[in-house]
């Protein structure tokens, strides 16, 4: 899939726990699930629609590095779309490329 850059949406507390630790090892669902679900730029306000209609803020943060894109796994959904996910290896906070706070 060729997108040029892929999002994370976390709770305000996970953002600052992320920006303490200067990486992101995963949600309780992304640790369950042994990968990071991130999204595409389309994917992400359905993600945000669905997941988080009742929490606020929320930070969505955006990651474009080669290496990331470069070990992204294409895994299809419950409604078939393909969506980005990271295995072995935490989100660096060094490769941050952008963040949005969303209240």
């Amino acid at each position: 899939m060729e997108v040029d850059k892929v999002f994370k949406i976390l709770t305000a507390d996970q953002w600052s726990a992320f920006q303490e630790a200067g990486e992101f090892i995963g949600s309780p669902v992304d640790i369950q699930d042994g990968y990071i679900h991130l999204s595409t730029a389309v994917q992400t306000e359905r993600v945000l629609n669905k997941y988080y209609a009742d929490t606020r803020p929320v930070f969505i943060i955006e990651f474009q590095s080669k290496e990331i894109m470069d070990l992204l796994k294409w895994e299809k959904a419950s409604n078939n779309d393909l969506f980005p996910h990271l295995y072995g290896r935490p989100l660096p906070l060094d490769e941050v490329s952008g963040t949005e706070k969303i209240d």
